[in-house]
Parts: C-alpha cells; structure tokens; sequence
C-alpha cells in the first residue's frame, strides 16, 4: 500500500507542476521602471564660496581646464578665489560674457 500511495503522491505533485503557469521574467509594459541614480556634479562646477578681499580668478574652458580646475583652486587656496566655467565650441559668446560679468 505505502509504495502505491507514493507513486500517486509523486504522480500528483508532478501534475501539479506542470500544471502550474511558467512565471512570466518579462517585465510589465505598465510597470513603473526603478529611477536612475543622480549623476555625482563635478567638483569643478560646484558654485564657490568667496572670501572677501582676494581677488577672483576665472577660468573658462572645456573638460580639459575642468580636469585641472581643482588643482588650480588648491594651488590659490587662500590667494584667490577660483571660478570655473564651461565653454566648449557649443557655448554661445553671450553665455561666456554673463559667467565673465558674474564673477569678475
């Protein structure tokens, strides 16, 4: 008798299994997508505070002057107050004329 009611237990279970609806991997079209992480800002393009009475240094420039800005800043700590603003081949005179105008 046990090795019957084993065979049909074993019977059944595999019926059940195959009976059961594969998991569907693919997600949902309607399933909201997780958010992106933010970006880190560049160091070199976070505002500077200034400190009063030393004199203001810009630097204006592409990634290249971007990938120095820290340095220069590091090198005037306490001598000046260093700016950086991008402007690559894209940027328009008038948006290098206002960064000009807001730090010097």
């Amino acid at each position: 008798m046990k090795p019957i009611l084993i065979s049909l237990l074993s019977l059944a279970a595999a019926l059940v299994a195959h009976a059961a609806p594969e998991p569907n991997l693919e997600p949902a079209a309607h399933a909201a997508k997780p958010a992106k992480p933010a970006k880190p800002v560049n160091p070199a393009l976070v505002d500077v505070q200034d400190v009063p009475g030393q004199p203001r240094v810009l630097l204006i420039g592409d990634s290249i002057s971007m990938g120095y800005t820290l340095l220069v800043r590091d090198k005037l700590k306490n001598r000046a107050n260093v700016h950086f603003t991008p402007a690559g081949y894209e940027q328009l005179a008038d948006q290098v004329v206002t960064s000009i105008t807001k730090v010097l």
